[in-house]
């Protein structure tokens, strides 16, 4: 599409949000083989309860429920302007929704984003280890989906999974859907998403090193791999950054999730999630699933399949997250294929005031895996091997390092932790002479293990 093609697009989708329309101008390119947005958008306004009662998958637990799932829907895609839609790498729908009519950015300014990325005070040691191959981002200008749909979205505009009540009511409510994890069956039991180290290890284990420490984000390498997470809920390798205590715990979270029952895959996915309220409903959600987030790049899919994985004794395959907290907002940098990218962020304004509007004061690493609505089983953490298997065995985070007040990067001096060592393990080194610097393999096979 050349420039002036593009720009008129951008023109008629303003005088689409003048006048009131919530999809795609007539002018958007029909993707073949999707529904459009207009059909999509009156398919979730005219759904009834007693039909999705009865798909295999489905949850939802009242028709009340049901109607909340609609309601979030509608109003996440209010004034949203779409140009083109494709299927992913997951095939899942995906719709390229221009920057400013976005759910996050509605009312408010687009924010300045860093200049660049924070590297390490040093360099990265001195004795060479393994190198590991990059993950490109989803989407690129010659990638067509199996219907011949170009899987790219144009500059001006970022990339939406389409969020369907089909995968929603999956769910028992949507809270449940926004939430880190699903409520245990028995709504007797107090449900407290934890992060690392709160003690609540009767859905949740970890395998995972932290460093309590003031600072602005920070930064690590994480292999990607596929675990089984079966018959678990999710399986999943992450940063996370804390703030706040009791109902006053904030989070700023990323990394790759297995997750079948949310991506309708079995494969690692990008994410990020955060909380301005411990976990509380209402406050938090992943990826672009309520507006909270503000995606600027049009080639990462936040919720999308990350490909290739490593494999046992083969190649193994990589991504770079950072996060930067840079004039009160959590910005989100990604480097795959090429050098770090400025992928968005979360406003300071979701904090309400709290902790992470200043700093944080903890940084954590690592694997975390979750059971299944209140059970105690889980299924594999990284690679499904324990942390002893090393390199090209085990998943691991390496090249660890935090953003201090002056935003230099610091090498991390972090504490390991595997609170279930019979099933998940960590081996960390500490501030070492390699280029890995601070590192880390993780892991295990699930829990318990027999």
């Amino acid at each position: 599409m050349n420039i002036y093609r593009w720009k008129w697009r951008l023109c008629l989708n303003f005088l689409a949000l003048l006048t009131g329309s919530m999809g795609s101008v007539s002018a958007a390119e029909n993707a073949k083989g999707i529904a459009s947005y207009e059909d999509f958008i009156k398919s979730v306004e005219q759904a009834k309860f007693s039909e999705f009662k009865e798909l295999r998958e489905s949850s939802v637990s009242e028709e009340k429920e049901f109607s909340r799932m609609q309601k979030h829907i509608l109003g996440l895609y209010e004034g949203v302007v779409v140009t083109n839609s494709f299927f992913d790498l997951s095939e899942n729908i995906v719709d390229c929704v221009t920057i400013e009519s976005q759910p996050g950015l509605r009312g408010q300014k687009l924010a300045k984003a860093p200049k660049q990325a924070i590297r390490p005070k040093s360099k990265e040691g001195g004795e060479k280890k393994p190198r590991a191959e990059l993950v490109k981002p989803q989407l690129g200008k010659n990638q067509r989906d199996k219907f011949q749909n170009l899987q790219y979205c144009e500059e001006g505009t970022i990339p939406m999974r389409r969020l369907s009540l089909e995968v929603i009511s999956r769910f028992k409510s949507l809270d449940d859907f926004l939430a880190k994890e699903p409520r245990p069956r028995d709504d007797s039991k107090v449900r407290k998403e934890p992060v690392p180290g709160d003690g609540d290890t009767f859905t949740h284990y970890w395998a995972h090193a932290k460093q309590n420490v003031e600072n602005f984000g920070g930064d690590s390498v994480l292999n990607v791999w596929k675990p089984e997470a079966d018959p678990g809920w999710f399986s999943l390798s992450q940063h996370w950054y804390v703030g706040g205590t009791g109902t006053n715990k904030q989070t700023v979270e990323g990394g790759w999730q297995v997750a079948r029952r949310k991506y309708s895959n079995r494969d690692p996915n990008l994410f990020i999630y955060y909380t301005s309220a411990n976990y509380a409903s209402g406050s938090g959600c992943y990826n672009l699933d309520c507006a909270g987030f503000v995606q600027i790049n049009n080639s990462w899919v936040l919720g999308g399949k990350l490909s290739p994985v490593s494999t046992t004794g083969s190649t193994q395959y990589i991504i770079r997250m950072q996060w930067q907290l840079y004039e009160g907002n959590w910005w989100l940098f990604l480097k795959g294929a090429g050098d770090y990218t400025a992928v968005g962020y979360y406003p300071g304004s979701v904090y309400k005031g709290g902790q992470l509007t200043r700093y944080a004061t903890k940084v954590d690493y690592g694997g975390e895996v979750s059971s299944l609505l209140g059970d105690t089983e889980t299924g594999q953490m990284g690679s499904g091997k324990k942390a002893s298997h090393g390199w090209q065995q085990s998943a691991y985070q390496r090249t660890i390092y935090y953003i201090n007040s002056s935003h230099q990067g610091v090498w991390a001096n972090l504490t390991a932790v595997q609170s279930t060592p019979d099933c998940y393990t960590v081996d960390l080194h500490n501030l070492t002479s390699s280029s890995w610097a601070t590192y880390f393999y993780y892991g295990g096979p699930k829990c318990p293990n027999p």
